[in-house]
């Protein structure tokens, strides 16, 4: 089933994360960096930010990641993009907390 709505599935995350991107964009450019409106609307938790800045960046890459995925239409490469991202996600959440 993954196989089959692959690309749709880029396709969501692409778009979701472009709108993600712009929003947390507007926070900032209106001074709320550091607000914690992200995990309390449910906008951080796909990303596992708990900023607007951080949703800025998690947001930015991944809308990134799914053009170049869609591009390469592999989906192994989603996992090895996957894997990471999270493994160097939480490594820096443990160290700053």
């Amino acid at each position: 089933m993954l196989k089959k709505n692959y690309s749709k599935i880029l396709i969501i995350i692409a778009a979701l994360s472009a709108l993600l991107t712009l929003i947390s964009a507007l926070q900032i450019s209106q001074g709320n960096f550091a607000g914690f409106e992200p995990e309390l609307y449910g906008f951080g938790y796909i990303y596992g930010s708990f900023i607007w800045g951080d949703l800025f960046i998690f947001a930015l890459v991944w809308f990134a990641l799914s053009l170049i995925l869609l591009k390469l239409k592999k989906i192994e490469y989603f996992f090895l993009s996957l894997c990471p991202f999270w493994l160097i996600r939480s490594t820096g959440e443990a160290l700053y907390w």
